[in-house]
């Protein structure tokens, strides 16, 4: 009998051992992953700031290099005061065309009195954002307000476009709007 219970203790001992190393192994594991997790979110980290810095950098080169181009080409003559940049959140988008506006281009004026233009003009609640504004649509890049129409009201911008067609197939989505400037 005390041989059986010797040989029980030394069974258990044992097993005891073996687990202890088993849970040591485990835990060491963890150690070693968690510091693996630690250093490749660190990475990650470091990797997303450097391209928000290249963006905002990008962001502001497309910015100055649309305010020369927008001045150069003549009807922008007032150039565009420091802005604080303000993101305004997710407008719907729609889109117009001289074809919906039943006037032939060459007698077509925004409510600003300039020639809408593609790539360029955008009608807007000037509640929400002032005529003269410049913004950055996302997708669709650098726009003025420079027009506004009945069915613009609140978080809703529509961009004139010449191709009826195209204006179409775009449909009514969903964008960010920043605003980046005003005259």
């Amino acid at each position: 009998m005390r041989r059986l219970v010797l040989k029980s203790i030394k069974i258990n001992t044992i097993t005891n051992i073996v687990l202890s190393i088993v849970c040591l192994g485990l835990a060491l594991c963890l150690v070693y992953q968690t510091h693996h997790y630690h250093k490749l979110f660190k990475k990650q980290a470091q990797v997303l700031e450097q391209v928000e810095q290249t963006l905002e950098e990008t962001l502001d080169k497309q910015l100055d290099n649309y305010i020369e181009l927008a001045q150069a080409e003549g009807p922008i003559k007032k150039t565009y005061t420091n802005y604080p940049k303000k993101n305004m959140g997710k407008f719907q988008l729609s889109f117009y065309t001289p074809t919906e506006l039943k006037k032939p281009y060459e007698k077509l004026k925004t409510a600003t009195s300039t020639k809408p233009k593609e790539g360029r003009t955008i009608a807007v609640d000037p509640k929400v954002i002032p005529f003269g504004t410049l913004v950055y649509i996302e997708g669709f890049g650098y726009r003025i307000a420079e027009d506004t129409g009945s069915a613009i009201k609140g978080n809703r911008i529509d961009i004139f476009m010449m191709d009826y067609n195209k204006a179409l197939s775009l449909g009514k989505p969903y964008a960010n709007v920043t605003i980046l400037g005003r005259k």
